[in-house]
């Protein structure tokens, strides 16, 4: 990969950042409406979503998801399941920001993911940045003088970072090298469109038999329905694109530690949208997660300006994923 296409990935990660913050209080207000039904209002986005990538696909569609159909169904059930223990935390009492925030973890979890499962290096200044990030997502978490807690809505909420972070990595995989000309593996929009008609698919059959029969159908209005919109078209569609499109760019580790701005627009989103608490304690947080950022951004640069040291194995590139959230 070239250092331009490295800068331009991580520009466009950052877009989608912006969008997947953006998302959390929306998708909080649409749930608010549709409390009982997080599983219709999944199904709706993702069914949306989908019938929006079908005419990307192109020629020998029929061909072409049948390549993709394994890593598109692995990858759905793995976000499927991040997705509905994040959905949960949405209805439970919580702030958007509290549940961003905790599914920031998933950044944490990549490189770890990476070392353990795959044995692929992770960069000493990429490590520092975590940190750096960590600490700044355990101040915007923890109110002041108090210690971290999880209520049911922040274990809900961390076990759906453990499914992103495995999504992550796994999506990393589908999109390695593996052509001779050095070009990915799969494809982005046939993965894509596999991905997402497998969670539609999931989330309709979770809600026709748990919330239908026991809450009926839910009531229309112009919250859930913009709220899918909004979910289908720049959450799924546009940043899930970018994600996929990009990722094959740079490095699982690195576009997790952009992504760790995520929890930061979500609590400025959240205290714009829903007048949600944006105090002095989560500034210093916000301020330590881009500071880390920038900080592992600009090591990176310097590092790959002066070239790879001396009589060290480079590690291949980590196989990055193709999509988050919200």
């Amino acid at each position: 990969m070239t250092k331009a296409r490295a800068r331009t990935a991580d520009l466009m990660f950052l877009v989608a950042s912006l969008i997947w913050g953006l998302a959390y209080p929306i998708a909080k207000t649409a749930l608010e409406t549709w409390q009982d039904h997080k599983f219709l209002f999944l199904a709706g986005r993702f069914w949306l979503a989908a019938v929006l990538f079908l005419p990307f696909l192109g020629a020998n569609r029929l061909q072409l998801l049948l390549k993709h159909l394994k890593p598109g169904l692995t990858c759905g059930l793995v976000l499927s399941a991040a997705f509905a223990c994040q959905y949960e935390a949405f209805r439970l009492p919580s702030t958007s920001g509290e549940v961003a925030f905790i599914t920031a973890v998933s950044s944490l979890l990549v490189p770890l993911g990476m070392c353990i499962a795959f044995r692929q290096r992770v960069s000493r200044w990429t490590w520092v940045g975590f940190v750096v990030a960590a600490v700044g997502t355990y101040v915007l978490l923890t109110k002041s003088g108090a210690a971290l807690s999880l209520g049911l809505a922040g274990v809900s909420a961390l076990f759906g970072a453990c499914g992103m972070a495995a999504y992550i990595i796994l999506v990393g995989r589908c999109r390695a090298s593996g052509g001779t000309d050095g070009s990915p593996e799969y494809q982005s929009i046939p993965l894509l469109v596999v991905q997402t008609v497998t969670m539609a698919s999931i989330c309709s059959l979770l809600s026709v038999v748990f919330e239908i029969p026991q809450h009926g159908f839910p009531t229309w209005s112009a919250s859930p329905v913009l709220g899918i919109a909004f979910m289908a078209i720049f959450a799924t569609g546009v940043a899930f694109y970018i994600q996929t499109k990009f990722q094959a760019d740079t490095t699982a580790d690195h576009l997790a530690l952009v992504l760790m701005t995520e929890p930061v627009f979500a609590a400025l989103f959240g205290y714009l949208l829903r007048n949600e608490q944006f105090s002095a304690r989560m500034l210093v947080g916000a301020l330590l997660i881009f500071i880390g950022v920038v900080a592992a951004e600009y090591a990176t640069a310097r590092q790959s300006m002066s070239g790879p040291p001396k009589n060290v194995k480079q590690a291949p590139d980590a196989a990055c994923a193709d999509g988050m959230v919200s």
